[in-house]
């Protein structure tokens, strides 16, 4: 038989060149990322050896049959790991939990099993394939349920794509929807017309789809500092969530607004870049963000020896003086460390958490490294508690206001009243001025 696998050579070109841009680009190491990575290899290599084999076979007379065995079985073999590889592509980009992803995973090795078996069988008893005396290929009766093992793994990625759909962007969506389409036309066209092959031109158009999908790199880049800044924090910070106990470790260098009057704005984003670039090799490339004008962020395995080798190299740092424009500055930061879970459930929660350790810190002096415990947790919840009940207070006017006269005895008469403000909640009951003030003062467009 002649095969027509023209369009497998340009489409062996085409997702080349998307690895080599993929790999220059250095995408952020998330699940999705690397789930991309090796469904590309292995359509690339599905396609390559599907192209050597039908070279082989229709060189029957040049090439030994048990070469030709050997690439038919790799090419079936590569073939069912890249539509699998494709399944969990799908059940990571749903915003489900660990044990349902788990659950899902281990749903999708049946097919995949069952399929591993035909082939892994069909040298022995010719199920799948098999060479007659002449050295001539021909498929076996097993071909239908090779199929059917591929058409059950992306009937089950669809399905879970259209359980998940709200959760879903809609480029993921349209690329799994995609994805089942193509595949059901390819491999209807493969099995009734097995001379065209076509089936790698169908992934490569995906494969395109998956990587116009993935992040812009220069919107994760804060391009003055050139380290990766909050929204690529949010990134990486669900990605180590999913797999790991980590460490957050927050700096924030102190009264930096002044350095900045003093060396002026080009001078003080210098450096803050010289900050940067040493946080970078510190926290590792894809770990270290910055959060605000003058505060870093860094993510770590929470081990106790990394953690203390990073506040340690970062307290040497500052002890050091830094050269702009031959002039020496001396910077003051304090550090913060938090650790998931025990800290913080959220993003949010650990960036907040993470502000209100800077508050405290900030009132002990400079330089100072504090920890989270549970009992600055505790404290945490708590003015996160008061403040929903004051700022519900001040929505329905239930704050109570009794006027405590002054009396002036020189003059013998009240002369003024002071007004003392009270604050019950159903929740937390009364709650002492002492504690609600410094709170209400803090809060936006509220004076007392």
């Amino acid at each position: 038989m002649l095969y027509n696998y023209s369009l497998e050579i340009g489409t062996v070109l085409f997702m080349t060149i998307i690895l080599l841009h993929f790999l220059a680009s250095q995408q952020f190491p998330i699940i999705q990322t690397r789930l991309f990575f090796l469904f590309l290899i292995f359509s690339i290599l599905e396609s390559i050896v599907d192209i050597v084999s039908c070279v082989a076979i229709y060189h029957k007379d040049m090439v030994p049959l048990w070469l030709n065995e050997l690439l038919v079985l790799i090419y079936f073999l590569v073939q069912g790991i890249s539509y699998y590889l494709f399944y969990l592509y799908t059940i990571s980009v749903c915003s489900i939990s660990k044990k349902k992803r788990k659950i899902w995973s281990i749903q999708g090795i049946i097919p995949m099993t069952l399929h591993l078996l035909i082939v892994i069988s069909a040298p022995f008893n010719g199920f799948l394939y098999y060479f007659d005396e002449n050295y001539l290929y021909h498929h076996g009766a097993g071909r239908p349920y090779l199929y059917f093992c591929i058409f059950a793994i992306v009937s089950m990625g669809a399905a879970i794509t259209y359980k998940n759909r709200g959760r879903l962007r809609i480029l993921y969506k349209t690329i799994i929807l995609y994805y089942s389409l193509i595949c059901c036309v390819t491999l209807f066209v493969q099995y009734y017309c097995p001379q065209v092959i076509i089936t790698g031109f169908g992934r490569s158009c995906i494969v395109l789809l998956m990587y116009l999908s993935m992040q812009n790199m220069g919107e994760y880049t804060d391009n003055m500092l050139e380290i990766y800044n909050s929204s690529a924090f949010s990134v990486m910070f669900k990605e180590v969530q999913k797999s790991q106990r980590f460490a957050m470790i927050t700096l924030e260098l102190e009264k930096y607004n002044m350095i900045a009057v003093q060396l002026g704005n080009k001078n003080a984003t210098l450096l803050l870049r010289q900050v940067a670039q040493k946080l970078y090799h510190i926290g590792k490339k894809y770990y270290v963000f910055r959060n605000g004008y003058a505060t870093f962020t860094i993510l770590s395995k929470a081990d106790s020896n990394r953690v203390e080798y990073i506040i340690d190299t970062i307290r040497s740092l500052l002890q050091m003086p830094w050269i702009v424009n031959g002039r020496n500055i001396y910077l003051n930061g304090n550090l913060v460390i938090q650790y998931y879970p025990e800290h913080f459930q959220t993003i949010e929660e650990a960036t907040s958490f993470s502000t209100y350790l800077l508050e405290r810190a900030a009132i002990f002096g400079n330089n100072v490294d504090l920890y989270g415990n549970e009992e600055l947790v505790s404290e945490f919840k708590r003015n996160a508690e008061v403040e929903q009940a004051l700022d519900y207070a001040l929505k329905q006017e239930m704050l109570d206001v009794y006027y405590q006269p002054i009396y002036s005895v020189g003059e013998d008469k009240i002369t003024s009243a002071e007004a003392l403000v009270r604050l019950f909640d159903r929740k937390l009951g009364f709650i002492s001025p002492a504690e609600f003030i410094p709170i209400a003062e803090k809060m936006d467009g509220l004076l007392l």
